[in-house]
């Protein structure tokens, strides 16, 4: 995919200068503080106190041992030239990282409620960052349009076509897996990462998403409103109400077909093919460990992998489950409860063969993910068009610096940002069948 803006103007020309100057102050300043033995990450808590980026002269404020800058710019060109000139300066490519090549082509499975639209944003990101190519649906208007495909599998018949002799890099999209029809498409040496959630989270968080629990009072009026799920679990056949996101939902995206629900062998087969395939399952409940995990897979950078959640859900729970609950939900759900069972343990055993520079390379990321999303939050929450965090070297990276541009991108919408680019991707591939006649 390819982004960004014409910078050849004698004003923006211009600008950029400015800018260059401005962000090689703020980078002087960082390596002089480096120097002085400040090696850990700000208070964010200081953030609060910090001045406004309409401040007549260009600011550093500094917090503790990292920094945040301002630069007295407006949003669009400085955005678009550091943007430019961070890119060139290739930080992303620690020399800290014992790691081989960084993997550039990565199938993502978006599985439905298991905070896949948060992960969905780090491939985004990284595809725009590196001018990648991404499977991406061929409609960006309808409701249902950033899928690949409803309750399908991949097709190229769903897809933006590429220019001739390119190759597909990221896919994320809802889309049903199908090993053959995904390496049809996709290049041979592509990562399959995919994600997991515990069941009876998932069941709750989809039930609300879904407005199954509230059609279920609708049809049971009768029996109060924190009671009817734990009247449904008792025999859920009976009921007709449409089950399609709470039922083995996380088993059905992952390929494995309704009527096999209930095949315990099948179920077990499929689960031990699935490890094969994906090098890589994330665990929503061990979500730090398991992007630690997949950046050392993919020879990523730990900018790569921060984000800000995405799509929580932010209603309030009305109905809990109890022990008898749960235990029916494992019946009824045992495709799911087996499929996240077995990975849950496999990241575990994973986990526990690595060594202790794994553990504080989580909490590093920890500390590091829980500052940029804080200083994010108030970057775009309180407009500060000209920031930038600085967070500084590691054991396992190099410094870096995250921008307003970053944060936005971050906390950016799905399907906005999908439409954009589909938009994006039809305008690249037209111009390519005008140069090719």
């Amino acid at each position: 995919m390819h982004i960004g803006s014409s910078l050849g103007s004698p004003h923006l020309k211009k600008k950029r200068v400015l800018v260059c100057i401005a962000v090689s102050t703020l980078l002087l300043i960082w390596t002089h503080r480096q120097t002085l033995g400040y090696d850990n990450i700000y208070n964010i808590d200081s953030i609060a106190h910090t001045p406004s980026s309409s401040t007549e002269d260009s600011t550093i404020v500094s917090n503790g041992t990292a920094f945040i800058g301002y630069v007295n710019m407006n949003q669009n060109d400085l955005g678009t030239t550091i943007s430019t000139i961070y890119r060139h300066r290739n930080i992303t490519n620690s020399s800290i990282h014992k790691c081989g090549i960084r993997k550039i082509n990565v199938s993502f499975l978006k599985v439905h409620k298991a905070g896949s639209t948060t992960v969905m944003n780090i491939f985004l990101r990284f595809a725009i960052q590196h001018n990648l190519n991404i499977v991406l649906p061929r409609n960006s208007k309808g409701n249902l349009f950033n899928y690949l495909g409803f309750g399908k599998t991949l097709s190229k018949k769903r897809i933006v076509p590429l220019p001739t002799n390119e190759s597909y890099n990221i896919l994320c999209n809802h889309v049903v897996y199908n090993k053959t029809a995904f390496r049809s498409i996709l290049p041979d040496d592509t990562v399959y990462v995919g994600i997991v959630r515990d069941p009876v989270s998932h069941f709750k968080s989809a039930a609300l998403y879904y407005a199954f629990f509230r059609n279920l009072r609708k049809l049971a009026t009768e029996i109060p409103s924190e009671n009817v799920v734990s009247e449904f679990l008792k025999d859920p056949s009976k009921w007709g109400v449409m089950t399609h996101f709470v039922h083995n939902r996380m088993c059905y995206d992952f390929g494995i077909p309704k009527q096999e629900f209930n095949n315990d062998t099948f179920i077990e087969e499929y689960i031990n093919d699935l490890s094969q395939d994906y090098s890589v399952m994330l665990v929503l409940e061990y979500l730090p460990e398991s992007l630690v995990l997949m950046k050392r897979k993919l020879c990523w950078s730990t900018k790569d992998i921060l984000y800000v959640p995405l799509n929580a859900l932010k209603k309030q729970l009305n109905f809990e489950l109890n022990n008898d609950d749960i235990e029916r939900l494992k019946q009824w759900n045992s495709a799911d409860f087996k499929l996240y069972e077995h990975f849950v343990c496999q990241l575990k055993d994973r986990i526990g063969s690595i060594g202790d520079d794994f553990d504080q390379e989580v909490e590093y990321f920890k500390s590091v993910q829980k500052q940029v999303q804080t200083f994010c939050k108030d970057t775009i929450s309180n407009k500060r068009n000209t920031s930038v965090i600085f967070i500084p070297k590691s054991n396992w990276e190099d410094k870096f610096m995250v921008t307003n541009t970053d944060c936005a991108l971050m906390m950016e919408l799905e399907k906005p940002m999908m439409k954009r680019l589909i938009e994006n991707a039809w305008s690249r591939y037209n111009a390519s069948l005008t140069h090719e006649r």
